[in-house]
């Protein structure tokens, strides 16, 4: 029985071993493969402001305060 638990022991550290290299390895072809080139997309090509297309929304206004009394009154 002790020799099962001994081996448990091991096999548990060689699985979290494992599991971290192959978790690294996994997950950095996910991101050179799947983040990377849509990222670069997206900044390439994307606009999510729509910065790119926007009018200027510019109003002329009259101002009816020219006097130091009429700015009084409004306030």
């Amino acid at each position: 029985m002790q020799l099962l638990r001994q081996a448990w022991k091991l096999w548990k550290r060689f699985g979290l071993f494992m599991g971290n290299i192959f978790g690294r390895i996994i997950l950095t072809i996910f991101y050179f493969t799947l983040y990377l080139p849509f990222g670069l997309g997206v900044r390439l090509f994307g606009d999510p402001l729509n910065i790119k297309h926007a009018q200027p929304v510019w109003h002329s206004r009259e101002t009816t305060d020219r006097e130091l009394d009429d700015a009084r009154k409004l306030a």
